[in-house]
């Protein structure tokens, strides 16, 4: 089975985890085993040393504080590789110094990466100065998909991947139609019942034509479920309302106890920029894993 094959014209069942070695990786780390298990792909762990308030040893200017900690990340790294070959989970291992961000997009190019694995462990969404501002520009600029292990997100204590309930969140934006197709043959492979939600503003409920947006919004959803290729068996349209978009899409992961959101997000300009508070909160609050697809 090629991971996911319905969207990828050079498919190579490559998984980029990209690690910090820190314990929100850790989780990370079991969750990218689970999905090598399930579609029989080869995982790459990759972590970037950045030497960029200091010289790379390649200048001769590296204290040697920092070559010590370069030799242990790499015997960190391939402690973490042998350990996923135990659990017969194909894996090589790249050390490389750089930008992480950058060495990141640029591993993900090269390997023709299939989807981006990666924890976080900002408490209230993107930590911008640590690791989530790492998470946040790849999410935004990645060409594949990313999976986004969030601080809330516990460690699952097996390496087989479980998905029985998906939540794809729209707001009929073309990212979130491009993301529909990957909710939809995740739950096709697992089985697993799709909740598709649209979130109205609760300031329309008891107005003369919430009624109207209500049944508009869900025939919407009736049309994504239409435009489909990959068959889904357990599905259910649902139209909440929330004062505020991300609080309303986790409550409604919290009910339907969701083991996997998927969201669309646009694509960041050259220049850069942020994402929004939305898919911030969301990653920050959930307690389960965000897929995200750009547009």
């Amino acid at each position: 089975m090629r991971l996911f094959e319905d969207h990828l014209e050079f498919g190579s069942n490559s998984i980029l985890l990209a690690t910090d070695l820190s314990s929100s990786s850790d989780t990370a780390t079991v969750y990218a085993a689970q999905l090598a298990r399930r579609y029989n792909a080869k995982i790459t762990a990759l972590e970037v040393f950045d030497y960029a308030w200091a010289g790379s040893p390649k200048t001769g200017g590296i204290p040697i504080g920092l070559a010590v900690m370069e030799s242990a990340a790499e015997d960190a790294l391939e402690e973490l590789r042998v350990n996923l070959c135990k659990e017969k989970v194909q894996c090589d291992a790249m050390l490389v110094d750089g930008d992480p961000a950058s060495e990141i997009l640029k591993a993900i190019a090269q390997k023709n990466v299939d989807v981006v694995v990666l924890g976080t462990h900002g408490k209230e969404g993107f930590d911008r100065f640590a690791w989530g501002s790492v998470a946040e520009e790849v999410l935004r600029k990645a060409s594949c998909a990313v999976l986004i292990v969030g601080p809330k997100v516990p460690r699952p204590t097996q390496y087989e991947l479980t998905l029985r309930n998906l939540v794809f969140a729209t707001d009929f934006s073309p990212p979130s139609r491009r993301a529909a197709s990957y909710a939809f043959t995740l739950a096709s492979d697992f089985d697993a019942c799709l909740h598709l939600v649209h979130i109205l503003p609760s300031s329309i409920e008891g107005c003369s034509d919430e009624t109207e947006l209500a049944n508009a919004s869900k025939q919407a959803l009736i049309v994504i479920s239409q435009n489909q290729t990959s068959a889904c068996h357990n599905l259910s349209n649902e139209v909440s309302y929330g004062e505020h978009v991300d609080d309303a899409i986790l409550a409604r992961a919290d009910v339907d106890s969701a083991d996997l959101i998927v969201l669309g997000v646009r694509r960041a300009s050259q220049l850069a920029s942020h994402v929004p508070d939305i898919t911030s909160h969301i990653i920050g609050e959930a307690k389960c894993p965000v897929l995200t697809i750009s547009s």
